[in-house]
């Protein structure tokens, strides 16, 4: 039987009337309700969308990476996917994301940061396992 496909993420950086970045993740490998949540293995791309809302993606996470590729720095044309980068190791990212609109001299600049979870459930954290204590024989009166 062949393997199931990846899961993927897609991660659509846009720019808000204010200036600042708005960030929709989709996907069968998004975890949990965070902003920006996917699991362990997962494919990741970013995106910017053409129009008054998108520009020229770069996005720049501080080592280590979370990917398999090893790779920090990902760049994208407007409406153009950085490419797919699978996660390997879980924990919170920190990462600068970079939008430069066409005719805007402004750099929209943003510091989010990507959560990997270390299980299908979504939870970053490891589980704490709950230690059974036994209770002292009670003493008969």
């Amino acid at each position: 039987m062949p393997a199931p496909p990846p899961s993927r993420a897609s991660v659509t950086v846009s720019i808000a009337a204010d200036g600042s970045l708005v960030y929709s993740v989709s996907g069968n490998g998004t975890a949990g309700s965070g902003k920006q949540k996917v699991r362990r293995g997962t494919q990741v791309e970013w995106i910017s969308p053409s129009g008054s809302t998108g520009g020229a993606l770069g996005v720049v996470f501080a080592t280590p990476s979370p990917f398999a590729s090893g790779d920090t720095v990902l760049v994208a044309a407007q409406n153009v996917s950085t490419g797919f980068e699978t996660t390997i190791s879980g924990g919170s990212f920190k990462y600068t994301a970079v939008v430069a609109r066409p005719g805007d001299s402004l750099l929209h600049i943003e510091d989010p940061i990507l959560e990997v979870s270390d299980d299908d459930h979504g939870d970053h954290k490891k589980s704490k396992k709950k230690s059974a204590k036994k209770s002292a024989p009670k003493k008969k009166k």
